[in-house]
């Protein structure tokens, strides 16, 4: 776990954050108001067998990150098979680059709370003993702001037939953006893309034009042969429809599906 001073959409106090960790017995405060906030230099990092559910959605995951700001160098960094997330970052502003999220029991890579920064050069391969989402990018509470935006850049997922859990490729949620570029989603058990509860107010312009709003993917490739949902697929519960998410996908050109 990394704590910064970083911008985070959960704090109540405006002159002292007072954003909470989750997953430790004493929370303790993160957060605050300087995107150029400086948490130091980690590579070469694995964290192997972590992570731990203290209640639920009060977890710690193997590699935590609270407001880190974008003069952090954060890269090299794998997490592999842990009880909860892989990599999981809450607020800020930081680029982090070179990661691995490997045969861990939830969520790939998550974002949450106001996270504006980015990961670049990746790979995540999915848990056949439990897993969720490849990507769960999710801005906690529709509209909050700043509002969640993360860039995901030149990364593969490649996903799982999980004992436990119908894990998908893209999970965006709560309203929150998220620029994916030039990726791979491949096998999939549930969806290479699935929608849900706040999607409908996720892209902010025309949800078929790609190039518009704050939810944008480009240069993707999708292969999910066997997917239980195919391709693309919603909760229908304050989601975005099926036909939606299909047609904002594939309104860019660049967007490709194997099957």
């Amino acid at each position: 776990v990394v704590t910064g001073f970083a911008e985070t959409n959960t704090c109540n106090n405006l002159v002292s954050c007072d954003a909470l960790v989750e997953g430790v017995i004493n929370p303790f405060n993160w957060g605050g108001f300087d995107d150029t906030d400086d948490s130091g230099t980690i590579a070469y990092v694995v964290v192997d067998k972590g992570g731990f559910g203290l209640a639920p959605a009060s977890e710690i995951n193997s590699i935590t990150l609270y407001g880190i700001g974008r003069n952090t160098d954060f890269s090299f960094m794998q997490a592999n098979d842990n009880t909860d997330d892989g990599i999981e970052v809450f607020g800020g502003e930081a680029v982090f680059h070179h990661l691995v999220s490997t045969n861990n029991f939830d969520d790939s890579f998550d974002t949450d709370e106001g996270f504006r920064g980015g990961m670049q050069f990746g790979l995540g391969i999915q848990s056949t003993v439990e897993a969720d989402k490849g990507f769960e990018i999710d801005n906690k509470v529709i509209a909050d702001a700043p509002i969640s935006e993360p860039t995901f850049a030149n990364i593969t997922m490649i996903g799982s037939i999980a004992t436990t859990g119908a894990p998908v490729g893209i999970g965006p949620r709560s309203g929150t953006g998220a620029y994916f570029w030039n990726g791979i989603i491949s096998k999939p058990e549930r969806a290479a893309i699935r929608s849900e509860a706040g999607t409908v107010l996720l892209n902010g312009g025309v949800l078929t034009n790609p190039d518009d709003g704050i939810l944008r993917i480009k240069n993707y490739l999708i292969y999910a042969p066997g997917a239980t949902d195919g391709n693309y697929a919603s909760t229908l519960t304050g989601g975005e429809t099926v036909a939606n998410v299909q047609s904002w996908y594939e309104a860019d050109a660049d967007n490709r599906k194997d099957i």
